[in-house]
């Protein structure tokens, strides 16, 4: 076994904490860029389908419209 002086020892610890704690970090900051871009990814898919649903709605609202408008124009025609 390779002898350390306390001061060697004592550097090597520190410099093994110090890549410990950067690892940690690195890891924090995935984890946390990943829930962030995932937060986003459904806000962006949420809006999505929020406004196909309101132009669907649209779309049968004025065809209901067009329905109900032919109607009464031919029985107003027939009276």
């Amino acid at each position: 076994m390779i002898y350390l002086g306390s001061i060697n020892k004592g550097l090597v610890i520190n410099s093994f904490f110090n890549a410990f704690e950067s690892v940690e970090r690195s890891i924090i900051y995935l984890f946390g860029s990943l829930i962030i871009w995932t937060l986003l990814q459904a806000t962006v898919q949420f809006i999505r389908y929020w406004l196909q649903y309101t132009s669907q709605m649209k779309k049968k609202k004025i065809r209901k419209s067009k329905i109900t408008s032919e109607i009464l124009y031919s029985l107003f025609k027939m009276l």
